[in-house]
């Protein structure tokens, strides 16, 4: 095989190319915020209010412990009953509450307008749930 140079630019002048210009049109452009969406359509849902949701679950309805928790509540006094009843209480509100007003299928933001109440609701269950289980703990040191 016989390879052979060719020079190009001794046979041919090189031309100048004009630049090509594209037109782009404007077009709307979504935002990457979910917060800006959220803000804007009116409708989210905060994922600290499902934190805090279940931290109130966690302490009311250990589902592991529940016999304990009801073997608990046969040795309180009235005091403790209730103790007991309120913290029920306060976790069916917050669940009420989270579910009535937050739409899981809208987007996601860290916190909203319900955020403050449901932590009051999850730290009074939480300061509940700990006075009677130092409570229990006190019985069966004396014990």
């Amino acid at each position: 095989m016989n390879r052979q140079i060719v020079n190009l630019s001794a046979e041919q002048p090189v031309r100048p190319v004009a630049p090509v210009v594209e037109v782009i049109e404007e077009s709307e452009i979504p935002m990457a915020a979910p917060t800006a969406i959220a803000e804007n359509s009116g409708s989210s849902w905060a994922i600290l209010n499902l934190l805090l949701l279940g931290l109130a679950l966690y302490g009311f309805l250990p589902l592991l412990t529940l016999k304990k928790k009801l073997e608990r509540v046969e040795a309180l006094a009235a005091k403790g009953r209730f103790a007991l009843a309120v913290e029920a209480m306060l976790a069916v509100v917050g669940l009420l509450a989270f579910l009535s007003t937050q739409d899981l299928s809208a987007p996601m933001i860290y916190a909203d307008a319900l955020t403050l109440p449901m932590a009051a609701i999850s730290g009074a269950v939480c300061v509940i749930e700990n006075k009677m289980r130092c409570a229990q703990h006190e019985r069966a040191a004396r014990a």
